[in-house]
């Protein structure tokens, strides 16, 4: 909050910036059923929180005190990470837009010879909702090379 000490910078770093020198933390949203590793969060409109999980392929809905509320996005059932990603993707940024619709950046996770990890393509999909449901996914870009974040800028006015 401040620059010194009493304001919670208890020191300062290379270049004569103030630096925290302790840090407070709990777990908010723990790794559990239906998001084994987090990857990517973002605001949902109505306070909560969007989750994603890159390596099972689901997108979680929170509530403001990290609550599991519902599954937005999983692959169909029977699908399995395999050398072909899950057919929904594997989120990991995610964004939303002004009118509530949710993004994510599939990078397109694969099970190879000796590792896991990006695939060939990956691509940007987007989720809206009606009457508050989840709608099925829809390709906005495909074969983007490493497509690991993702931005939503809404002009003013």
């Amino acid at each position: 909050t401040s620059n010194d000490a009493t304001g919670g910078c208890g020191g300062t770093d290379a270049t004569g910036a103030p630096m925290a020198d302790s840090v407070n933390k709990e777990v908010f949203i723990p790794a559990d059923d239906p998001i084994p590793t987090t990857t990517g969060i973002a605001a949902a409109p109505d306070g909560g929180y969007y989750v994603s999980s890159v390596f099972n392929g689901v997108i979680a809905e929170y509530d403001e005190a990290g609550s599991y509320v519902r599954t937005i996005l999983e692959p169909p059932e029977g699908e399995v990470l395999s050398d072909q990603t899950f057919s929904t993707g594997t989120p990991l940024g995610l964004g939303v837009d002004s009118t509530g619709n949710l993004y994510y950046a599939d990078i397109g996770v694969v099970i190879m010879e000796d590792s896991i990890g990006p695939g060939d393509v990956g691509s940007l999909q987007m989720i809206s909702f009606v009457d508050d449901e989840p709608q099925s996914p829809e390709v906005v870009a495909f074969d983007l090379a490493f497509p690991d974040g993702i931005g939503i800028w809404t002009p003013p006015g």
